[in-house]
Protein backbone atom coordinates (compact mmCIF):
# COMPACT_ATOMS: atom_id res chain seq x y z
CA UNK A 1 0.00 0.00 0.00
CA UNK A 2 1.12 3.54 -0.44
CA UNK A 3 0.36 6.67 0.43
CA UNK A 4 -0.84 9.65 -2.15
CA UNK A 5 -1.74 13.31 -2.03
CA UNK A 6 -4.90 14.41 -4.36
CA UNK A 7 -5.14 17.75 -6.02
CA UNK A 8 -7.15 18.72 -3.12
CA UNK A 9 -4.18 18.15 -0.28
CA UNK A 10 -6.33 15.07 0.74
CA UNK A 11 -4.51 12.17 1.47
CA UNK A 12 -5.57 8.71 0.25
CA UNK A 13 -4.45 4.89 0.01
CA UNK A 14 -3.93 2.67 -2.72
CA UNK A 15 -2.40 -0.01 -3.78
CA UNK A 16 1.64 -0.34 -4.52
CA UNK A 17 3.30 -2.15 -7.16
CA UNK A 18 6.73 -1.77 -8.56
CA UNK A 19 6.84 -0.73 -11.99
CA UNK A 20 7.98 -3.49 -14.21
CA UNK A 21 10.64 -1.14 -15.84
CA UNK A 22 11.91 -0.80 -12.44
CA UNK A 23 12.58 -4.64 -12.08
CA UNK A 24 13.73 -4.52 -15.84
CA UNK A 25 16.48 -2.01 -15.04
CA UNK A 26 17.61 -3.56 -12.41
CA UNK A 27 17.63 -7.35 -14.19
CA UNK A 28 19.84 -5.62 -16.63
CA UNK A 29 22.10 -3.41 -14.14
CA UNK A 30 23.13 -7.23 -12.47
CA UNK A 31 23.57 -8.73 -15.84
CA UNK A 32 26.54 -6.11 -16.47
CA UNK A 33 27.33 -6.28 -13.37
CA UNK A 34 28.82 -9.99 -14.29
CA UNK A 35 32.36 -10.79 -14.48
CA UNK A 36 33.04 -6.41 -14.04
CA UNK A 37 35.45 -6.75 -11.29
CA UNK A 38 34.58 -3.86 -8.42
CA UNK A 39 37.84 -3.61 -7.73
CA UNK A 40 41.43 -4.10 -7.76
CA UNK A 41 41.51 -7.60 -6.16
CA UNK A 42 38.57 -8.79 -8.18
CA UNK A 43 40.27 -7.64 -10.96
CA UNK A 44 43.59 -9.86 -10.38
CA UNK A 45 41.34 -12.89 -10.06
CA UNK A 46 39.40 -12.53 -13.48
CA UNK A 47 42.66 -11.51 -15.22
CA UNK A 48 44.29 -14.81 -13.94
CA UNK A 49 41.35 -16.85 -14.73
CA UNK A 50 40.85 -15.23 -17.95
CA UNK A 51 45.03 -15.72 -19.06
CA UNK A 52 44.57 -19.75 -18.15
CA UNK A 53 41.00 -19.92 -20.11
CA UNK A 54 42.53 -18.03 -23.17
CA UNK A 55 45.47 -19.96 -23.24
CA UNK A 56 43.14 -23.24 -22.48
CA UNK A 57 41.22 -22.12 -26.00
CA UNK A 58 44.10 -20.82 -28.41
CA UNK A 59 46.20 -24.06 -27.12
CA UNK A 60 43.00 -26.07 -28.19
CA UNK A 61 42.25 -24.48 -31.44
CA UNK A 62 45.70 -24.81 -32.79
CA UNK A 63 45.81 -28.50 -32.19
CA UNK A 64 42.42 -28.59 -34.39
CA UNK A 65 43.37 -26.14 -36.79
CA UNK A 66 46.99 -26.81 -37.29
CA UNK A 67 48.35 -29.92 -36.32
CA UNK A 68 44.91 -32.03 -37.65
CA UNK A 69 43.57 -33.38 -34.12
CA UNK A 70 40.47 -34.32 -32.94
CA UNK A 71 38.80 -32.11 -30.30
CA UNK A 72 39.70 -34.60 -27.13
CA UNK A 73 43.61 -35.02 -27.81
CA UNK A 74 43.59 -31.01 -28.89
CA UNK A 75 42.46 -30.30 -25.37
CA UNK A 76 44.18 -32.71 -23.35
CA UNK A 77 47.52 -31.33 -25.34
CA UNK A 78 46.53 -28.24 -24.38
CA UNK A 79 45.69 -29.17 -20.95
CA UNK A 80 49.20 -30.72 -20.60
CA UNK A 81 50.85 -27.03 -22.10
CA UNK A 82 48.56 -25.01 -19.47
CA UNK A 83 49.59 -27.51 -16.28
CA UNK A 84 53.84 -26.49 -17.88
CA UNK A 85 54.08 -30.48 -18.24
CA UNK A 86 55.23 -30.05 -22.31
CA UNK A 87 54.16 -29.58 -25.59
CA UNK A 88 52.18 -31.82 -27.78
CA UNK A 89 54.68 -34.66 -29.18
CA UNK A 90 54.92 -35.76 -32.60
CA UNK A 91 54.85 -31.95 -34.04
CA UNK A 92 57.24 -32.43 -36.74
CA UNK A 93 56.77 -30.26 -39.70
CA UNK A 94 55.48 -27.35 -37.24
CA UNK A 95 58.17 -25.98 -35.57
CA UNK A 96 56.23 -22.90 -34.50
CA UNK A 97 54.21 -25.11 -32.17
CA UNK A 98 57.38 -25.85 -29.62
CA UNK A 99 58.28 -21.95 -29.78
CA UNK A 100 54.14 -21.04 -29.07
CA UNK A 101 54.10 -24.02 -25.46
CA UNK A 102 57.29 -22.04 -24.31
CA UNK A 103 55.42 -18.91 -24.87
CA UNK A 104 52.51 -20.27 -22.93
CA UNK A 105 53.57 -22.36 -20.73
CA UNK A 106 55.74 -19.41 -19.15
CA UNK A 107 52.18 -17.04 -19.80
CA UNK A 108 50.13 -20.14 -17.39
CA UNK A 109 53.21 -19.71 -14.73
CA UNK A 110 52.12 -16.06 -14.34
CA UNK A 111 48.46 -16.32 -14.79
CA UNK A 112 48.38 -19.07 -12.12
CA UNK A 113 50.35 -17.01 -9.35
CA UNK A 114 47.77 -14.03 -10.55
CA UNK A 115 44.76 -16.06 -10.34
CA UNK A 116 46.15 -17.76 -7.17
CA UNK A 117 46.97 -14.57 -5.25
CA UNK A 118 43.24 -12.86 -6.30
CA UNK A 119 41.44 -16.20 -4.85
CA UNK A 120 43.63 -15.56 -1.46
CA UNK A 121 42.77 -12.03 -1.52
CA UNK A 122 39.12 -12.58 -2.55
CA UNK A 123 38.53 -15.43 0.18
CA UNK A 124 40.35 -13.15 3.03
CA UNK A 125 38.11 -9.90 2.26
CA UNK A 126 35.02 -11.42 2.93
CA UNK A 127 33.71 -11.59 -0.03
CA UNK A 128 30.42 -9.02 0.19
CA UNK A 129 30.55 -8.09 -3.15
CA UNK A 130 30.29 -11.37 -5.98
CA UNK A 131 32.29 -11.77 -9.24
CA UNK A 132 29.33 -13.06 -10.88
CA UNK A 133 25.97 -14.45 -9.30
CA UNK A 134 23.52 -12.57 -7.14
CA UNK A 135 25.86 -10.54 -5.21
CA UNK A 136 27.47 -8.86 -7.90
CA UNK A 137 27.60 -5.15 -7.87
CA UNK A 138 24.87 -3.69 -10.33
CA UNK A 139 26.17 -1.40 -12.85
CA UNK A 140 22.63 0.65 -13.06
CA UNK A 141 19.22 0.72 -12.26
CA UNK A 142 19.78 -0.07 -8.62
CA UNK A 143 19.36 1.64 -4.95
CA UNK A 144 22.62 2.69 -3.17
CA UNK A 145 21.42 1.86 0.17
CA UNK A 146 24.29 3.59 2.57
CA UNK A 147 24.60 2.17 6.22
CA UNK A 148 23.41 -1.47 7.08
CA UNK A 149 22.30 -1.16 10.35
CA UNK A 150 18.81 -2.53 11.50
CA UNK A 151 17.00 -0.04 9.10
CA UNK A 152 19.67 -0.42 6.21
CA UNK A 153 19.53 -4.23 6.58
CA UNK A 154 15.47 -4.38 6.75
CA UNK A 155 15.35 -1.85 3.63
CA UNK A 156 17.57 -3.66 1.43
CA UNK A 157 15.70 -7.24 2.32
CA UNK A 158 12.40 -5.53 1.36
CA UNK A 159 14.03 -3.74 -2.33
CA UNK A 160 15.07 -7.56 -2.79
CA UNK A 161 11.87 -9.26 -2.34
CA UNK A 162 10.19 -6.62 -4.97
CA UNK A 163 12.77 -7.73 -7.67
CA UNK A 164 14.60 -4.33 -7.02
CA UNK A 165 18.70 -4.46 -7.99
CA UNK A 166 19.99 -2.93 -4.62
CA UNK A 167 23.87 -2.65 -3.26
CA UNK A 168 24.62 -1.63 0.74
CA UNK A 169 27.60 0.54 1.65
CA UNK A 170 29.46 -0.29 5.59
CA UNK A 171 32.03 1.51 6.95
CA UNK A 172 32.92 -0.98 8.74
CA UNK A 173 34.49 -4.14 7.56
CA UNK A 174 33.44 -6.19 10.63
CA UNK A 175 29.50 -4.97 11.01
CA UNK A 176 27.66 -7.72 12.66
CA UNK A 177 24.90 -7.22 9.70
CA UNK A 178 27.55 -8.30 7.00
CA UNK A 179 26.90 -12.17 7.71
CA UNK A 180 23.37 -11.67 7.24
CA UNK A 181 23.49 -9.51 4.03
CA UNK A 182 25.70 -12.06 2.73
CA UNK A 183 23.39 -14.80 3.42
CA UNK A 184 20.43 -12.48 1.78
CA UNK A 185 23.00 -12.31 -1.74
CA UNK A 186 22.81 -8.45 -0.69
CA UNK A 187 26.14 -7.37 -1.85
CA UNK A 188 27.91 -4.80 0.30
CA UNK A 189 31.27 -2.87 -0.12
CA UNK A 190 33.08 -1.54 2.90
CA UNK A 191 33.58 2.07 2.69
CA UNK A 192 32.99 5.66 3.58
CA UNK A 193 29.57 7.03 2.04
CA UNK A 194 30.75 10.77 2.25
CA UNK A 195 33.68 9.75 -0.61
CA UNK A 196 33.40 11.44 -4.11
CA UNK A 197 35.26 7.81 -5.33
CA UNK A 198 33.32 5.36 -3.34
CA UNK A 199 29.97 6.54 -4.61
CA UNK A 200 31.61 6.48 -7.98
CA UNK A 201 32.42 2.92 -7.85
CA UNK A 202 28.82 2.23 -6.30
CA UNK A 203 27.38 3.89 -9.50
CA UNK A 204 25.30 6.45 -8.40
CA UNK A 205 25.45 8.49 -11.98
CA UNK A 206 23.38 5.41 -13.33
CA UNK A 207 21.57 4.51 -10.03
CA UNK A 208 17.54 5.41 -9.50
CA UNK A 209 17.32 6.09 -6.24
CA UNK A 210 19.76 6.58 -3.25
CA UNK A 211 19.04 6.21 0.74
CA UNK A 212 21.39 7.74 3.39
CA UNK A 213 20.10 5.54 6.40
CA UNK A 214 22.94 5.13 8.89
CA UNK A 215 22.70 6.22 12.27
CA UNK A 216 24.43 9.38 12.38
CA UNK A 217 22.62 12.12 10.71
CA UNK A 218 25.82 14.05 9.76
CA UNK A 219 27.16 11.47 8.02
CA UNK A 220 23.66 10.94 6.07
CA UNK A 221 24.29 14.70 5.66
CA UNK A 222 27.82 14.11 3.89
CA UNK A 223 26.24 11.13 1.84
CA UNK A 224 23.43 13.59 0.75
CA UNK A 225 25.22 16.23 -0.53
CA UNK A 226 27.95 14.11 -2.17
CA UNK A 227 25.27 12.75 -4.03
CA UNK A 228 23.30 15.61 -5.14
CA UNK A 229 26.92 16.55 -6.69
CA UNK A 230 27.27 14.04 -8.47
CA UNK A 231 23.89 13.05 -9.79
CA UNK A 232 22.15 15.99 -9.55
CA UNK A 233 18.57 14.35 -10.91
CA UNK A 234 18.83 10.98 -8.77
CA UNK A 235 16.36 10.83 -5.96
CA UNK A 236 17.86 11.27 -2.40
CA UNK A 237 16.28 9.65 0.70
CA UNK A 238 17.84 10.93 4.14
CA UNK A 239 17.13 9.10 7.61
CA UNK A 240 17.38 12.12 9.46
CA UNK A 241 16.91 12.65 13.44
CA UNK A 242 16.41 15.88 15.73
CA UNK A 243 20.05 16.93 14.95
CA UNK A 244 20.26 21.16 14.06
CA UNK A 245 22.38 20.54 11.40
CA UNK A 246 18.91 19.05 9.56
CA UNK A 247 16.84 21.93 9.66
CA UNK A 248 19.88 24.06 8.70
CA UNK A 249 20.67 22.17 5.85
CA UNK A 250 17.25 22.21 4.61
CA UNK A 251 17.15 25.86 5.04
CA UNK A 252 20.12 26.18 2.93
CA UNK A 253 18.81 24.00 -0.10
CA UNK A 254 17.07 21.12 -0.50
CA UNK A 255 19.15 17.69 -0.57
CA UNK A 256 16.54 15.14 -0.68
CA UNK A 257 13.74 13.96 1.25
CA UNK A 258 13.73 13.19 4.85
CA UNK A 259 12.71 10.76 6.73
CA UNK A 260 12.33 10.86 10.48
CA UNK A 261 12.71 7.45 11.58
CA UNK A 262 12.99 8.15 14.81
CA UNK A 263 9.67 9.90 15.37
CA UNK A 264 7.85 7.67 13.16
CA UNK A 265 9.33 4.89 15.72
CA UNK A 266 8.22 7.15 18.61
CA UNK A 267 4.57 7.91 17.16
CA UNK A 268 4.26 4.25 16.34
CA UNK A 269 4.95 2.72 19.74
CA UNK A 270 2.84 5.41 21.49
CA UNK A 271 0.04 4.17 19.27
CA UNK A 272 0.41 0.69 20.25
CA UNK A 273 0.34 1.74 23.77
CA UNK A 274 -2.90 3.38 23.39
CA UNK A 275 -4.23 -0.01 21.89
CA UNK A 276 -4.40 1.46 18.45
CA UNK A 277 -2.52 -0.59 15.65
CA UNK A 278 -1.85 1.36 12.63
CA UNK A 279 -0.80 -0.36 9.72
CA UNK A 280 1.65 2.21 8.85
CA UNK A 281 2.99 5.29 9.24
CA UNK A 282 4.47 8.37 6.81
CA UNK A 283 6.71 10.74 7.40
CA UNK A 284 5.00 14.20 5.91
CA UNK A 285 7.72 16.63 7.35
CA UNK A 286 6.40 18.37 10.47
CA UNK A 287 3.40 15.56 10.59
CA UNK A 288 3.10 11.99 10.20
CA UNK A 289 0.73 10.40 9.04
CA UNK A 290 -0.77 6.94 10.61
CA UNK A 291 -2.61 4.81 8.65
CA UNK A 292 -5.35 2.54 9.98
CA UNK A 293 -6.21 -1.33 8.94
CA UNK A 294 -9.24 0.05 7.65
CA UNK A 295 -8.01 2.43 5.50
CA UNK A 296 -8.21 5.91 7.19
CA UNK A 297 -5.71 8.27 7.64
CA UNK A 298 -4.92 10.80 10.44
CA UNK A 299 -2.19 13.66 10.85
CA UNK A 300 -0.56 14.15 13.96
CA UNK A 301 2.61 16.25 14.70
CA UNK A 302 5.51 14.48 15.34
CA UNK A 303 5.86 13.04 18.69
CA UNK A 304 10.08 13.80 18.55
CA UNK A 305 11.39 17.01 19.62
CA UNK A 306 7.81 17.74 20.41
CA UNK A 307 5.20 17.64 23.12
CA UNK A 308 3.95 14.16 22.61
CA UNK A 309 0.91 14.39 21.15
CA UNK A 310 -0.70 11.11 22.56
CA UNK A 311 -2.78 10.16 25.22
CA UNK A 312 -1.44 9.90 28.84
CA UNK A 313 -2.57 6.99 31.06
Amino acid sequence: MQLRRDPTGGLSVTPFSVPASLRRAGFVGRLRGQFRPHDGNSAILLIGLLGLFAILVVDTALGLAMLHKGFLDALVEAVAVLSTVGPAPHTAGHPWYPAFAVLAMLSAIIFVAVFTAGVVEHLLSGRHVGIFGRRVLPRSGHVIVVGLGQVGLRLCQELRSQGIAVVALERQGNGRNLPIARAANIPVMVGDGGMRRVQQRLGVRRCVALAAVASEDLDNIAVAITARALAPGAPVVMRAGDHDAIAETQSLFRIGSVVDVTGLTVSAVTDWADGRTPAFLADLGADVATVGQDGTVTCQAHAWGHECPHGRG
